[in-house]
């Protein structure tokens, strides 16, 4: 159950990335920075 709530987490963050990617590459870097805190 464990990795699944990992994987799940790192997909929700990638796809959030990508989402914010075409709004702003700045805001991209903050995400960035939140996905590896999650990790």
């Amino acid at each position: 159950m464990d990795e699944n709530t990992l994987k799940l987490k790192l997909t929700v963050c990638t796809s959030t990335i990508v989402s914010f990617q075409t709004q702003s590459a700045r805001v991209q870097n903050q995400n960035n920075k939140k996905c590896v805190t999650v990790q």
